[in-house]
């Protein structure tokens, strides 16, 4: 199964007092419901951030890693934080998604949010948290950039 939707860019937001916030309609516009399905599942990030998959990227990730050895004490760690703290979320009619006060402290999220997209998945982070990662990511940016080329350019 191949990545339907495809998210870009960013944009900046605020929770509401519920812990909802809007996915911007270029996001939502990236969704094939009936390729993708409908909502999302949000699990934490090492990064300080919430990653949002498609219900079908999720599945795809999942399938991905059944195939991996499961001997070790470090995959079933893995299994436990990536697994038992994702959650499944669902858009109401305005566009809002709930985020779990479970999933918001995980990663200190709260008031002001950036909603990046990120080619297969959406990522979700407190603006101080985002603002820092750029600023930090922009040091390396331009030797990933010339190895992601490079290896796209051998393919």
């Amino acid at each position: 199964m191949s990545v339907a939707a495809r998210f870009m860019g960013h944009s900046e937001h605020s929770l509401d007092d519920k812990g909802r916030v809007i996915i911007p309609s270029k996001f939502r516009d990236a969704i094939d419901s009936a390729q993708d399905g409908t909502g999302f599942v949000i699990t934490p990030a090492p990064e300080q951030c919430l990653f949002l998959y498609t219900p079908a990227e999720w599945s795809r990730i999942c399938d991905a890693q059944r195939k991996l050895p499961k001997g070790s004490p470090e995959y079933r760690q893995f299994q436990r934080l990536w697994y038992a703290n994702a959650e499944q979320g669902a858009l109401d009619k305005q566009g809002r998604l709930l985020l779990p006060e479970r999933l918001r402290s995980l990663v200190n999220i709260e008031g002001e949010i950036v909603i990046a997209g990120c080619y297969d998945r959406l990522e979700i982070w407190a603006k101080p948290a985002w603002e820092s990662a750029q600023s930090a990511a922009r040091g390396s940016y331009a030797s990933q950039v010339q190895a992601f080329l490079g290896a796209v350019e051998t393919e």
